[in-house]
């Protein structure tokens, strides 16, 4: 799902689509299929590395992993004030901060 969203937001204009996992496979077709940059989350850390490159954060993020609550904090923390976080994978156990996540967010 993670691949379909980065092609469909590439196809529907996004300028720079970032793709985040931990599996290189993963991270080499979503070059192939148009990703403007993949960071290697066993790696580096993907909050630190999206907010270096994009200063204030992204427009849109997806969180499509579901299974792990770190992943979806990861998002909130990702998107810039005011903008778009989109859960596709379900997850029960998100530790979300509701001041800093939400409000601070709006």
């Amino acid at each position: 799902m993670g691949l379909s969203a980065a092609q469909l937001s590439k196809a529907f204009g996004a300028r720079t689509v970032i793709v985040v996992d931990r599996i290189a496979s993963r991270l080499e077709m979503a070059k192939e299929l148009g990703a403007d940059v993949v960071i290697d989350a066993s790696r580096e850390d993907p909050v630190k590395k999206i907010l270096e490159l994009t200063s204030e954060g992204v427009d849109v993020g997806f969180e499509m992993a579901g299974h792990n609550p770190v992943t979806g904090v990861q998002v909130l923390e990702c998107i810039k004030v005011g903008d778009r976080a989109h859960f596709t994978g379900e997850n029960t156990q998100l530790p979300i901060n509701p001041s800093r996540h939400i409000v601070h967010k709006q």
